[in-house]
């Protein structure tokens, strides 16, 4: 399939952004194809159906933000809802508005984002950092002040949020899901989609949670115990 650079730029005039060069403070890459993968200097995020499957966030990258996220996803479902090929595209960010967008046929595979790391790592629903003691899939009437709190979805966090946890881990979740909303709007440093959190993790773990870097350590080694 050809692309179609006439539609693509009535379609981005109709959204009120520039398809021209315009005054930014950053570029975000989108490369959309069947998995889409979301570029911000070394700050990669991988979608599969609106879905976000991996994150590889790095100290010391421009970070990409829920607001410029969403801005960025919403235009890039009006393009596949439009049926365009496979596309390279680069958006433009003012103070954290969305102002431009060029594209261009994506003329191989999207970059891989698979750097490991030795760390457990998850999305960064609520900034922040948190360190405590772990209450893994605690009872609810459990008071939790200075504690992270390690679910595995937001099943019940509205009562969890009431006992004032410091902290929280979900295995589950997206950066746009409720519990991304409740956690924000409550100011707790909040990780979503911990694979295997409530299992890699106990309760009485020390932990640190750095849910702008999406990196969690455990401060008491478990083999000492």
């Amino acid at each position: 399939m050809q692309f179609d650079n006439t539609r693509f730029e009535e379609l981005i005039s109709g959204l009120g952004l520039s398809s021209s060069p315009v005054p930014h403070d950053k570029i975000v890459r989108l490369y959309q194809g069947e998995t889409d993968v979301v570029s911000m200097g070394e700050d990669v995020l991988e979608l599969k159906n609106g879905e976000i499957n991996k994150a590889v966030l790095i100290s010391g990258s421009p970070k990409l933000t829920i607001t410029e996220l969403e801005a960025l996803m919403t235009v890039s479902e009006k393009l596949k809802a439009a049926r365009f090929p496979d596309l390279d595209m680069s958006f433009s960010f003012t103070r954290g508005k969305l102002v431009g967008a060029s594209a261009e046929l994506l003329k191989g595979p999207p970059p891989k984002s698979a750097r490991k790391t030795g760390s457990l790592t998850g999305l960064p629903a609520s900034t922040g950092k948190a360190a405590g003691i772990c209450a893994v899939e605690p009872d609810k009437r459990e008071l939790l002040n200075g504690k992270i709190l390690v679910l595995k979805n937001s099943k019940n966090l509205i009562e969890y949020i009431k006992n004032r946890p410091s902290g929280i881990i979900l295995e589950e979740g997206s950066l746009l899901s409720h519990a991304a909303i409740l956690t924000r709007e409550a100011k707790i440093p909040t990780l979503v989609k911990v694979q295997g959190a409530t299992t890699k993790l106990k309760s009485g773990d020390e932990v640190t949670i750095d849910a702008t870097l999406g990196k969690i350590s455990i401060r008491t080694p478990r083999s000492s115990r």
